[in-house]
């Protein structure tokens, strides 16, 4: 596989006078997806994290500080729905806009999870269907991420 340019970057954080490349965390428990993700972001100017389910992911999450979160639903250890409900408790990781990345039907069970939750939880900043479609990632991401 090519190695994606990690030179370029769209504008972010400026670091002692430079500017940052937005950082995006992967996560899925299918290498395919997450490789097929990060080729794609990177190839795009952004900078990529990976994590294989949700407890690494909340890790990743907290001490990675990304932009962005592409989290899948279903996954072994702590899927998607349980790693979203704890970031969006955590005070570190709250703020962090999360894109559900599914092949389950759209938002049915964020819905469920959001009322049951008593409305105190965002919902996601958005969702993409698998198989992602890399025009609709990308424009996703722009949308929320200026």
């Amino acid at each position: 596989m090519r190695q994606p340019r990690r030179d370029v970057g769209r504008v972010s954080k400026r670091e002692g006078g430079f500017e940052m490349a937005k950082k995006i965390l992967i996560v899925d428990d299918e290498s395919e997806q997450v490789d097929f993700a990060s080729v794609l972001l990177e190839e795009n100017g952004y900078l990529t994290v990976r994590a294989m389910d949700g407890r690494e992911g909340v890790e990743k999450a907290r001490a990675e500080k990304p932009d962005l979160i592409l989290l899948d639903i279903l996954m072994p250890e702590q899927g998607g729905i349980g790693m979203y409900v704890d970031l969006k408790r955590n005070e570190e990781t709250k703020n962090i806009p999360v894109v559900i990345v599914t092949g389950v039907a759209r938002g049915a069970d964020f819905d469920e999870v959001l009322i049951t939750q008593g409305g105190t939880l965002p919902p996601p900043a958005g969702f993409v269907e698998k198989p992602m479609s890399p025009d609709i990632v990308l424009k996703l991401i722009r949308d929320v991420l200026p």
